[in-house]
Formats: C-alpha cells, structure tokens, sequence
C-alpha cells in the first residue's frame, strides 16, 4: 500500500440486490460516517478509489453502492476487502475525543501510577466501548468512560484510569 496511512472503516461481508449493492460491517460505532464519504478505498495490496454513489445504514451495517460496480458479480469480487480512507482524510473531533488508532499502544496507570500494561485494542460495546490493557501477567477490560478514564496525554503516549473500575480477566 505503499507510504500512505490507512485507517479501516469496515469490511465488505456480502452482495445485496441487482445494482452492486455491498453490505459492509463497520469497524466503528459511528456508522453516520459513512454517510459522508465521497469516495472509498477497497483491496489490500494496490487499494483502488471508488466514487460513493449510495451509503446508507440498515441494522448495523452499511449498504453501500459504489461508481464503476453495478453488478452482482462485480460486486462479489469485493467481498472480504477492507473499506479504507487515507488517515489525513478523517474528520477532526471534539476535545478529549480520540480514535482508537490514536490510543492502541499508549501505557496504562491507575491513578496511584501502578502500570497495568499497554492499551492493545478499543472494543465496541453496546453501552459504551472498551479498553483491552494486557501486560506480561495480565489483562483488563476497562470501559471508555469519563468515570474510569481519568485522563488521557496523547503527547507521552499514558493514559490514567480509576483501577476500581478496571475488571482484571
């Protein structure tokens, strides 16, 4: 993919209907944003541009129907194929307001600064996301809320949580 950054929004799982039409599972909570896009980026190796004709949500999934894919068949050859956009490209958020991909890899500290390990993965969850932390010994779930982050220092890479409510596996 060359020295372009990526982020993934989904993963194309099927065919739906006559015109092309694909079903994309989002990798995001905020399924709006596809709604937005003019264009999307689909493969793995040589990713090729597609113009976004249609993007519309249906029961956690996106319909999405792309320029140059009119058919069925056409259609298929996507299936399994991330859905990306260049990193520069993403919306800017709110203050204290991050994508996952800005947080994985930061250090993890209570409040009393005992290290719990490295933020692995943002899981998405019905009420609210979660944060996988794993160290060499351990591994916790600690949800994406105000009340258990305390904060968040992108710059160093820490964040700090209230271990209370962190729940060790």
């Amino acid at each position: 993919m060359g020295s372009k950054a990526w982020v993934t929004l989904g993963e194309v799982t099927r065919v739906r209907g006559l015109k092309g039409e694909m079903v994309v599972r989002p990798w995001s909570d905020k399924i709006s944003r596809f709604t937005k896009l003019k264009e999307v980026y689909l493969g793995q190796n040589e990713p090729k541009v597609f113009k976004v004709v249609l993007a519309r949500k249906h029961s956690g999934h996106v319909f999405l129907r792309l320029a140059g894919i009119t058919t069925p068949a056409e259609a298929s050859l996507w299936v399994k194929s991330l859905v990306r956009i260049p990193l520069d490209e993403l919306p800017g958020l709110a203050k204290d307001q991050y994508y996952p991909h800005e947080l994985i890899g930061c250090q993890v500290f209570t409040e009393e600064q005992e290290s719990l390990g490295e933020l692995k993965e943002v899981l998405a969850n019905p009420g609210n996301d979660l944060l996988l932390v794993r160290d060499e010994k351990r591994e916790f779930y600690i949800p994406a809320t105000k009340e258990a982050v305390v904060k968040v220092d992108s710059k160093h890479r820490k964040i700090i949580v209230k271990k209370s409510l962190a729940v060790e596996q």
